[in-house]
């Protein structure tokens, strides 16, 4: 029965591990390209610019690292998947 209890625990803090927030994780693939002044939001269309495999996706405005401003998708998972940055 403990064992069964700590396996049940496992399962379950593994699967609560393996969630993603869409904005964290939109945010961060955003700064680890080197863009700043990121603004992102969610729009009924953003989820025509990605794949039907993905769960995920988030419309987004940021400064690039040239200073240039930038715009595009990023689309992603929330289990096993990463975020795929799609420029406009």
């Amino acid at each position: 029965m403990k064992r069964t209890l700590a396996v049940l625990a496992a399962l379950t803090l593994l699967a609560l591990a393996a969630c993603t927030d869409p904005d964290v994780a939109s945010r961060n693939s955003l700064a680890a390209l080197g863009f700043t002044d990121i603004q992102t939001e969610w729009t009924f269309t953003a989820s025509f610019n990605c794949s039907e495999r993905d769960d995920w996706a988030r419309d987004f405005t940021a400064t690039g690292v040239n200073g240039q401003p930038v715009s595009g998708t990023v689309c992603g998972g929330y289990i096993g998947k990463g975020a795929t940055v799609r420029f406009d």
